[in-house]
């Protein structure tokens, strides 16, 4: 009798990682077909600015709209749509209804980093630290902060 509560519980577990895997399939497919897609706002107009729009916009899967790059300095040969510095940041992101922010300047811009990290928070948007270093080809890093709390994710 030991048995058979574990085979039930192997049972659930496959249907649930089955409709789990089936989810995420029908979600990919109605982001390709442009459905349920997000509105996202890149902070930066570096390399790792372009880096990151080649990498989230390199599988339509992802449903990823990139709306505009906001940077106080513009770094020369940038190719992005730049909609202006972070002074116009908030504004655009209430009028525009952003989904999604992700920051790729450097740590050494912390008081930038912790303004746009309270401006997501106060408007809900998911706001992601981006940080490149040498291993950044082969893992790609995100901080994901929802309402001050910060949660390291790692995509292989």
């Amino acid at each position: 009798d030991i048995i058979r509560p574990a085979i039930n519980e192997a049972y659930e577990a496959g249907v649930l990682a089955f409709t789990w895997i089936a989810e995420l399939l029908a979600l990919k497919k109605l982001r390709i077909i442009g459905r349920n897609t997000r509105n996202v706002v890149i902070i930066g107009t570096g390399a790792t600015a372009m880096e990151l729009t080649k990498r989230l916009l390199n599988d339509p899967g992802y449903g990823i709209r990139i709306m505009g790059y906001f940077d106080d300095i513009r770094v020369p040969g940038f190719e992005g749509e730049y909609m202006g510095g972070i002074a116009d940041f908030e504004r655009f992101c209430v009028e525009n209804k952003i989904d999604e922010v992700y920051f790729t300047l450097s740590s050494s811009y912390d008081k930038i980093l912790n303004k746009v990290i309270r401006l997501a928070d106060e408007n809900f948007i998911k706001f992601y630290y981006i940080f490149w270093t040498l291993f950044f080809y082969y893992f790609s890093c995100f901080i994901q902060c929802f309402s001050m709390h910060s949660m390291f994710i790692m995509i292989i």
